[in-house]
């Protein structure tokens, strides 16, 4: 599959990879799939593939309380803030923990997803 991709990516810049250092500060707890290491082992493996050189990479804007406020009402949005812990992890429900970095890193992972509706790449 990758090297199907590889071949058929002509020119530098045809795909965004949008990310930001923020999005790794988000760590569900051990065992979790969504951790830092899942980011990290996408990255190494375009990089492995070849696919990495062909990308377009975008560092990531925060989100903007407007483009929040389109997925989620700003009371929920008050709410996870209220309850991000200092240290370990807190439990929203059984498959969803935040800690000390995921608020703001969910600020970056917003403009990820809002960057990449609207960039054309």
């Amino acid at each position: 599959m990758f090297t199907w991709l590889k071949n058929h990516l002509h020119r530098a810049g045809l795909t965004a990879y949008i990310t930001h250092s923020e999005c790794l500060q988000h760590n569900m707890g051990e065992g979790h799939p969504e951790c830092p290491e899942r980011l990290t082992a996408i990255r190494d493996q375009l990089m492995a593939s070849q696919i990495f050189d062909s990308l377009q990479e975008i560092d990531a804007p925060e989100v903007t309380e407007q483009q929040l406020a389109r997925v989620h009402p700003p009371r929920y949005v008050e709410y996870i803030e209220s309850c991000t812990p200092s240290v370990g992890t807190f439990r929203i429900d059984p498959d969803t923990a935040i800690g000390p970095g995921t608020f703001q890193g969910s600020q970056t992972r917003g403009g990820c997803c809002g960057q990449g509706g609207g960039s054309g790449v």
